[in-house]
């Protein structure tokens, strides 16, 4: 079973867990096995075995809980007892994602034509060492890529959902793989490939276009954006929120996606 976790679960799993939750003691991108107990401060503490890791697709700060399919009941109902946890849905993970740098989705952001560089994952890539797909990797560090995903919002409300064109000065350039609402940026995103006519496609030639998003055969203005304009640097995976003034260790709310 998978509960990926968003808004400070820290404090609540650490409620239910031995095992040290804070940045150093448990560093993201990583992962381990902790005991999760049934009822904690109770005479019922039976503990059950997880394979936690340190990431969410949400990018929010969190884990997510890899637990055997004859404990995931149990561990479920434990931790949905606490106080201010509450399921949410398929779609609200996928706006928040919308929202982060580097969370794709497979088959959709990210498919078996795409290069790592031209996704924005090359920091997903060795440095060192011999893999399968390294000499295409190589390649395209070296001499450039001719698509690249951006991000792109609009300033009308207007629904968007993927396949829509995506134009640069009048042209089309590509298509977005993927549409949202940014409830924190309160405009509607969307991910897609620039293209340049087989051309390179540099930082300059993303920032230097203007862009419109066709909807329904109508074009709306479109700002393009190498990185997500929000949380560009992953700063909430720390439980760094900035002038909303938390950290790892002052969010009170919580929620549960499954």
């Amino acid at each position: 079973m998978n509960i990926d976790k968003i808004s400070s679960f820290q404090r609540i799993l650490q409620r239910y867990t031995n095992s040290g939750l804070s940045n150093d003691a448990f560093p993201v991108n990583t992962h381990r096995s902790l005991h999760v107990t049934k009822a904690p401060y109770s005479s019922e503490n039976k503990s059950y075995t997880c394979r936690a890791l340190r990431v969410t697709w949400s990018g929010e700060l969190g884990w997510e809980l890899h637990i055997p399919s004859s404990n995931a009941i149990q561990v479920y109902r434990a931790l949905r007892t606490a106080s201010g946890l509450t399921n949410g849905g398929w779609r609200a993970l996928t706006s928040l994602s919308m929202e982060k740098v580097s969370y794709h989705l497979w088959n959709t952001d990210l498919r078996t034509d795409d290069n790592p560089v031209e996704a924005n994952l090359a920091f997903t890539c060795r440095k060192n060492g011999d893999y399968f797909g390294n000499e295409f990797v190589t390649k395209a560090k070296v001499e450039g890529v001719t698509k690249k995903y951006a991000y792109f919002t609009l300033d009308e409300k207007i629904p968007i959902y993927g396949q829509e064109a995506i134009y640069r000065n009048g042209e089309v350039v590509g298509y977005l793989r993927r549409g949202d609402y940014a409830f924190h940026l309160d405009k509607p995103i969307g991910v897609g490939y620039v293209t340049n006519k087989g051309n390179k496609v540099t930082l300059d030639y993303l920032s230097e276009g203007i862009y419109e998003i066709e909807v329904m055969g109508k074009r709306y203005k479109a700002a393009c954006y190498p990185k997500s304009p929000f949380d560009p640097t992953g700063q909430r995976l720390l439980g760094n929120y900035g002038d909303m003034g938390m950290d790892e260790n002052t969010l009170t709310k919580y929620v549960i996606l499954t």
